[in-house]
């Protein structure tokens, strides 16, 4: 039998024990546990449910006031569980009982909240339909406003070494976004030209921040918000479902002159599961 490992008061102070003796101490810090901030009693809920490492809800939100608690999200296999909370902007942060000093952004959560999809699975340029790249959680950002109907997801990692750009609609299906394809290179090109029109002296002018050079990850914002137009638009004459029809797997685009860019599938249009 591998033992637990229990400390008191200090590292050095350390203790083996049966596992039958972890549970019965466990129990009992669960019964007597303090928020390591306002030293009140841990609760089962309310005020001072352990939201953190020694953390108790209300200590939480009085550090970050600009949350508002939503419940929680998932339970591990130690029985520790993850609360979320959300912004004014709607952006989700997580925080795990006996784990967390504060609540963290979640992006993977906040683009999914906001009705969007997120892909899990990709293939790369030749690469092998049986064999596809797994997406992970932790490596995402958005571009855009998740209010918005289309953003920009960026997805990079290092093992394997990956940097691939989405274009999510919300209600609809998710493309890739590059340069390859003529519609999306004019895409980058309409986006260039706004921030070229900013552009004073030897600087560009961008939200009201000054910037001496930009790069695509300025773009992004803005083709996620023109491209929402568009769609937009195209929802007021074919209204697409709520509900997310799943599509193939997002696979890299040969380079096309003439090929328009492959518009999201409409309700008629999207493939019906049995």
């Amino acid at each position: 039998m591998y033992p637990k490992s229990v400390m008191l008061d200090y590292s050095s102070k350390e203790f083996y024990v049966t596992q039958d003796g972890y549970d019965a101490i466990k129990a009992v810090i669960q019964q007597h546990q303090l928020c390591g901030k306002c030293r009140q009693p841990i609760t089962q809920e309310g005020d001072h449910l352990l939201v953190g490492k020694n953390l108790g809800l209300s200590c939480l939100l009085q550090q970050q006031p600009q949350l508002t608690f939503l419940g929680p999200v998932a339970t591990n296999s130690d029985g520790d569980i993850t609360y979320g909370y959300t912004d004014a902007e709607n952006v989700v942060y997580t925080s795990q009982a006996n784990h967390s000093d504060e609540a963290r952004k979640d992006v993977f959560s906040s683009i999914q909240r906001a009705g969007f999809t997120v892909p899990e699975l990709y293939v790369p340029f030749k690469g092998d339909k049986d064999n596809p790249v797994h997406l992970g959680r932790s490596n995402w950002t958005v571009y855009g406003k998740l209010h918005q109907s289309v953003v920009v997801l960026s997805y990079k990692d290092t093992y394997p070494t990956i940097h691939i750009v989405f274009l999510s609609y919300k209600g609809g299906q998710v493309v890739e976004l590059n340069k390859r394809n003529l519609a999306f290179k004019q895409l980058f090109a309409r986006a260039s030209a706004i921030v070229e029109s900013t552009k004073r002296g030897s600087s560009y002018y961008i939200n009201g921040y000054e910037q001496a050079r930009y790069g695509d990850e300025t773009l992004y914002p803005i083709i996620a918000q023109l491209e929402a137009a568009v769609w937009d638009v195209q929802r007021q004459f074919a209204p697409v479902p709520n509900t997310y029809q799943q599509q193939e797997l997002p696979v890299a685009q040969e380079e096309s002159q003439g090929a328009e860019a492959p518009l999201p599938a409409t309700e008629e249009e999207t493939p019906k599961r049995g």
